[in-house]
């Protein structure tokens, strides 16, 4: 997702409460640096209206 303003390698991902019953409630978003390994979520990231159900900031758990 391009976000004017923001280079090319940074990108918005949802994150969620894994601990809680309903685990796509976000409860922040932010943006995720290269070294922390958003490149391959940035590769999966296919509209503007996919948001990724997150384990934690790297693994991924699911595509919405």
């Amino acid at each position: 997702m391009r976000m004017a303003g923001i280079p090319n390698d940074y990108g918005l991902v949802e994150e969620i409460d894994v601990n809680g019953t309903n685990r796509r409630i976000p409860i922040k978003r932010r943006l995720l640096a290269d070294d922390e390994k958003i490149y391959g979520i940035q590769r999966l990231w296919t509209s503007t209206n996919s948001k990724f159900v997150l384990e934690d900031s790297v693994n991924i758990i699911s595509l919405m």
